[in-house]
């Protein structure tokens, strides 16, 4: 996962320009499913566990509609048939979101 969300869109920067782009669009999606850390008094205000990673329900359309451009940039900067079918599960990260939360991996 680290060499997907940092390594190759660092790696590939000023080589294959729509790869690139792609690439780019689908981190950003996923790193902001992740969700983002609060602090200790905003945890307590919110009454969730300090130190848990909270997403913006609101902001999730947005982010589904982010990781379907990212898909479908790569499918068209890449030869046919070069991705893997399962791939398109990614699609489906906003509304498990929605439904169970952060997917933060650790």
């Amino acid at each position: 996962m680290t060499i997907f969300m940092v390594l190759l869109p660092t790696v590939l920067r000023g080589f294959v320009p729509a790869v690139h782009q792609a690439l780019l669009q689908l981190v950003f999606a996923l790193r902001r499913l992740e969700g983002q850390v609060v602090s200790s008094a905003e945890a307590k205000r919110l009454r969730v566990v300090p130190g848990s990673c909270l997403v913006e329900r609101d902001i999730l359309p947005e982010l589904h509609q982010e990781l379907v451009r990212g898909l479908v940039l790569l499918e068209g900067s890449l030869p046919a048939h070069s991705l893997n079918p399962a791939l398109h599960h990614l699609v489906h990260y906003a509304s498990q979101t929605a439904k169970l939360g952060s997917l933060r991996y650790g």
